[in-house]
C-alpha cells in the first residue's frame, strides 16, 4: 500500500554546508485511509484491521535521534490502531538542489506488535502475511524564516 499524504514536522540544526548536525524534533501523521493498494476490496479490509474508523491517523513522535555521516538513527513512539510502540528506524539522506535534503528509509515491522489481525479476503482464502515493510522517500525544503 502506498501513501503521499504523510503530514510532518521537522526541526534540524544544519551545518554551514546544510548538512543535519541535530534532530531537534520530528512528528509524523498518514492517515490510514490515505493508504491505497490498488485493490479497493483490499484496502478496505486494511482499514477495518486498521480499526480506521476509531483510529484515523498513524502516528510517529520521535523521542531521540544520533547524526552520523550521511544517516539518522531516530528513535520514537509509532501508534498505529491505538497502539503505540517504540521503534527505532535508520534512514540515509543525501543533499539536493537549493539546500533541500532527501530522505529514504524502511523498517520491518509485525501488525500484531500492535495488536492488529492481518487482512484477508475471499473468506479468508487470501490473506497477508503478519511481517510488513514500511519504507518511505521524504524530500525536505528549508522553509524561509
Amino acid at each position: 500500500m502506498n501513501s503521499d499524504e504523510g503530514k510532518y514536522r521537522v526541526e534540524f540544526e544544519l551545518s554551514d554546508e546544510g548538512l543535519p548536525v541535530k534532530l531537534n524534533s520530528l512528528s509524523l501523521s498518514l492517515p490510514c485511509e490515505s493508504l491505497k493498494s490498488g485493490h479497493s476490496a483490499m484496502d478496505k479490509n486494511a482499514y477495518s484491521a486498521l480499526n480506521a474508523d476509531s483510529y484515523k491517523l498513524i502516528t510517529f513522535t520521535l523521542t531521540s535521534s544520533k547524526i552520523s555521516s550521511g544517516k539518522i538513527e531516530c528513535t520514537g513512539n509509532l501508534t498505529v490502531a491505538g497502539s503505540t510502540k517504540s521503534i527505532s528506524i535508520e534512514t540515509t539522506y543525501r543533499p539536493l538542489e537549493s539546500q533541500a535534503l532527501l530522505f529514504t528509509g524502511k523498517k520491518k515491522l509485525k501488525m500484531s506488535d500492535f495488536g492488529i489481525e492481518p487482512p484477508s479476503f475471499m473468506f479468508g482464502t487470501v490473506s497477508t502475511g503478519d511481517e510488513i515493510t514500511v519504507s518511505f522517500n521524504v524530500k525536505l525544503i528549508p522553509a524561509r524564516r
